[in-house]
């Protein structure tokens, strides 16, 4: 099987793009962070992928599916892992964190949605990674972490309910407190 994986070089999208490529399946992770995506491309072999790509900059999405355009990549499954935790509240509110948050966190990964939707088969799934933080704020985790993951979880059940006729699935996966960087 093909996916398309974001957040690869650390944590749950390295974790789970390790395994999906040892399974046999072929995987194209994008990350922003160059270094550690190549040195994932070393551990794996040629059924990784990658693309150096930072989700909040709008040209870089755009040569990012002109890549998988030009590569002919259509995957049966794409994995929304990418994500930043930022506190927007450590000094009082900061709408420019929040906004950075949001952008990443839900704004690109619906840009993702509507680029794939275009170009996926039935049978296709897409996975939001959320967390359990999205079913309650937390002044310690800031405004925008769990807002953004309460709206993608949210968008996520419109979607399924509107792509099931399509037979594409959404689903999204929340993980509790999980030992990564991000923590």
């Amino acid at each position: 099987m093909k996916y398309f994986v974001t957040g690869v070089s650390s944590g749950i999208g390295r974790n789970l793009t390790y395994e999906l490529v040892k399974k046999g399946n072929a995987v194209w992770g994008i990350a922003r962070r160059e270094e550690l995506l190549k040195s994932l491309k070393k551990e794996l072999d040629n059924n990784f992928i990658y693309s150096r790509v930072d989700l909040s900059k709008e040209s870089e999405i755009k040569h990012l599916f002109t890549e998988l355009s030009r590569h002919k990549f259509v995957p049966d499954v794409v994995a929304l892992n990418a994500g930043v935790y930022e506190n927007d509240l450590l000094e009082g509110f900061s709408h420019a964190k929040f906004e950075r948050i949001v952008k990443i966190n839900l704004l690109s990964a619906m840009k993702l949605v509507e680029y794939f939707l275009n170009v996926m088969k039935p049978g296709s799934q897409f996975i939001a990674i959320s967390s359990l933080s999205a079913f309650r704020g937390n002044p310690n985790e800031g405004v925008g972490y769990s807002s953004s993951k309460a709206a993608l979880s949210n968008a996520f059940e419109s979607l399924y309910l509107k792509y099931k006729k399509r037979d594409i699935v959404f689903t999204t996966v929340y993980f509790g407190p999980i030992d990564t960087p991000m923590n």
